[in-house]
């Protein structure tokens, strides 16, 4: 995944992923990035102790976001084990993005996680969100939560669909 995201040009563009398996390692998104698979028959698998997509913005400024990322219709399913900071999809320091179609099983932490940065000190906020006709499933044994937003403005999460998806020792 991360070398058909470096193939993009600089302006971004789409991944298109035909059915089938694909293992997914730590996949780096940046401005303009369209992941769109042909809904459950796209499975991206994220072995233990990696995450699936990140986005992670340069900067304490919105002017640092990463833009414009759309991850579409696909099933992305985890080790099932727990690491509550091994999330399917982590986005830190994003503005105008959008989840849409996704089935998220059985994460090691978050099956979604909007947080505020990993780097120590540096704060990132996230802006216009929509996260919206997602299935959410789990074991019961490796996730914490379906969703958690940690910082995020003008975020809607409509019409989704949860199952088994919170890890009851977990806030």
């Amino acid at each position: 995944m991360n070398a058909a995201i470096s193939a993009l040009p600089a302006s971004g563009g789409l991944v298109f992923c035909p059915p089938g398996n694909y293992s997914l390692v730590d996949a780096i998104l940046r401005d303009n990035i369209t992941i769109l698979g042909c809904g459950d028959s796209t499975v991206f698998t994220v072995p233990a102790g990696y995450q699936g997509f990140t986005a992670s913005g340069g900067s304490v400024s919105e002017s640092g976001n990463i833009r414009g990322l759309r991850l579409c219709n696909f099933k992305i399913v985890g080790a099932g084990t727990f690491d509550q900071y091994k999330h399917l999809i982590d986005l830190n320091g994003v503005s105008d993005y959008r989840i849409e179609g996704v089935t998220a099983e059985n994460p090691q932490g978050d099956h979604i996680y909007i947080g505020s940065g990993r780097t120590v000190g540096m704060e990132r906020h996230n802006y216009k969100g929509t996260i919206t006709g997602n299935k959410f499933r789990s074991n019961g044994v490796g996730n914490r939560n379906a969703i958690s937003v940690i910082d995020a403005d003008g975020l809607d999460i409509f019409d989704n669909d949860f199952e088994g998806c919170s890890r009851p020792t977990m806030p």
